[in-house]
Formats: structure tokens, sequence, C-alpha cells
């Protein structure tokens, strides 16, 4: 997926381009391992110093992780900041038009997604 916006670097994060240069990469090569694609990313983008290599490598190779543990605590909903995504909110859309993600009142906690009575 990528997420090309109208910043200088396209999609708002130097560190971003990597999923953008990663889509093109595996189109063109669907052997490729994230690592081998990582690390053709970091070299082109930062240069080949061993320090920043392994420094990047290891923060593009956990985001995912990262991402996750703070935008979906618990795994009871999608909490980040409308519009920018960047930062958890958790009420971020809880009350927007997208929906309600965690719902959680005095009854529980979840969303109410079956086909009779939820969304």
């Amino acid at each position: 997926m990528s997420n090309i916006g109208d910043s200088q670097c396209w999609t708002d994060n130097p560190l971003a381009q990597a999923n953008l240069y990663g889509f093109g990469r595996i189109a063109w090569n669907v052997d490729l391992t994230a690592e081998e694609i990582a690390l053709e990313w970091v070299r082109l983008t930062f240069g080949n110093d061993s320090e920043v290599v392994e420094a990047v490598m290891s923060m593009l190779l956990t985001s995912r992780d990262v991402y996750e543990e703070y935008t979906v605590p618990l795994g009871i909903g999608w909490m980040v900041n409308p519009n920018h995504h960047y930062g958890p909110s958790v009420d971020g859309y809880e009350y927007s038009k997208w929906g309600t993600y965690h719902y959680a009142d005095f009854k529980g906690i979840g969303v109410d997604r079956s086909a009779a009575t939820g969304s």
C-alpha cells in the first residue's frame, strides 16, 4: 500500500518512502524478501555506512509491530489521529463517519458487526 501525498517526499516521512520503493520492487520480483528490499532502499537512500544501515534497517523491519502496539492496543481497535495517523488517539475515529472501532461503555467493549443488528 502506498500513501502518496503532496509533501516534498510524497509520503510525508522519508522512512515511509521505503514502502513505496518496496511496492515497486516486489512488483518486478516477487521472490525478494523484505530484508533484501529494505537493504537496497537503505543503501540507495542513506549510503553504505554500516552504523546507519544497521540503525535504519532495524527501524524499518520492526516498524509494523511498533505501529500496531500503539495504534491497536490489546487488539481492540485502530486508535490514531484522524487525517494523518501519526500518534495514538483513543477516540480518533471513534465518533467519525468511518464508524466506531473499539466502542467501550459500561456494558463491555467491542462493536456489534453482526448482519442482524450490527454495523
